[in-house]
């Protein structure tokens, strides 16, 4: 009950440190004019401050504190924590090449499965070593490419991380359910300034955070179940966007691009040009994320449903993202920009 309080404790101290930090950060952003320009591939309208990551990093460490007999255990993930939230920082105050991006991500990847947060797809130790470095970046970018729109990724992450809560609980790892208690309080924080209309982005630097802790919090679980196919269960919190930079990845390759090429045909982007309010997008992938959590908690629970409900969501994101024109890559429908950035506003 002690290690359950420290965890709720984290909660409270994220999301506290977070809020109060975020003003800071936008007198920051102000003063040192770091801003998202309107552009073509963008659904804003005016300069947006975009450091809120770093009001992330604090509110997480403040979280990680109250595990803090725990922490010299956990000197690799706090350290992969810190890499990718730095070089996304830098890459918000300056364009930083994705192949260095890439390479830190593989990084930080390498360091999880030195730690013993590890697939375990393959029994040869540097084939499993690269299937966790390129599973750790995949979640990294589907959550870079999922802040695509206010509030989307912050309220996404934050039901996932709320999701794994009573997951770690249940299996004495108390570190991981104060990480995942920590992703919900900064999460929740952030929204109050980054729901639409938006005051501050979280930049690169927020949502690759996000992205490896969501990773390491992934791994964790495979490692408390020793089992490599646990990944899947959990692995469906985080379907929309999983789905969406696999889908991503699909279109650019068909056209000859390359997978680090933006473009506007992510999901929510489609969803807005088939005539959704951005708070009608919000509130479907926050229903959606919820009750993605809820079929992977059945799939851990039900071993047996297991197969049966992770096909059936497969079969069903494939067909959406089909319906939606997700595969196409096809610049001439593309929405106006002025059409995009009324609906953001809207």
């Amino acid at each position: 009950m002690i290690d359950l309080s420290r965890a709720s404790i984290s909660f409270l101290a994220s999301m506290a440190v977070c809020g109060l930090a975020l003003p800071a950060s936008i007198w920051l952003a102000q003063r040192w004019k770091i801003y998202d320009l309107p552009g073509e591939l963008k659904i804003h309208a005016r300069p947006i401050p975009r450091i809120g990551g770093l009001a992330m990093f604090l509110g997480l460490l403040a979280g990680l504190i109250f595990n803090a007999p725990a922490l010299r255990l956990y000197v690799l993930p706090l350290l992969a924590f810190t890499l990718i939230w730095l070089v996304g920082f830098v890459d918000d105050l300056r364009s930083v090449p994705w192949l260095v991006r890439l390479t830190i991500q593989l990084f930080a990847g390498t360091l999880l499965w030195l730690g013993g947060w590890q697939l375990g797809w393959s029994s040869t130790p540097v084939i499993d070593c690269a299937f966790t470095c390129f599973f750790v970046a995949l979640v990294v970018n589907s959550m870079n490419l999922l802040d695509g729109m206010d509030g989307i990724a912050a309220g996404t992450a934050a039901i996932a991380g709320l999701g794994f809560i009573p997951l770690f609980v249940s299996a004495g790892d108390f570190f991981s359910a104060g990480l995942a208690c920590s992703v919900a309080g900064i999460c929740i924080a952030i929204l109050f300034l980054n729901f639409p209309p938006a005051r501050i982005f979280m930049g690169d630097s927020g949502s690759t955070l996000l992205g490896v802790v969501l990773a390491f919090l992934m791994l964790a679980w495979v490692r408390a179940e020793a089992r490599p196919a646990a990944i899947v269960p959990v692995a469906l919190f985080l379907v929309l966007p999983l789905a969406d930079v696999c889908f991503a990845i699909v279109r650019r390759f068909r056209v000859l691009a390359s997978p680090f090429q933006g473009d506007r045909r992510h999901f929510y982007d489609l969803l807005l040009r088939r005539g959704c309010t951005v708070r009608q997008v919000l509130a479907w992938s926050y229903l959606a994320t919820g009750m993605l959590v809820l079929a992977g908690w059945a799939a851990i629970y039900s071993s047996a449903a297991a197969p049966f409900i992770t096909m059936s969501l497969l079969v069903c994101a494939a067909w959406t993202a089909h319906r939606l024109g997700s595969f196409r890559s096809e610049p001439e429908v593309e929405a106006p920009a002025q059409a995009s950035r009324a609906l953001h506003e809207s």
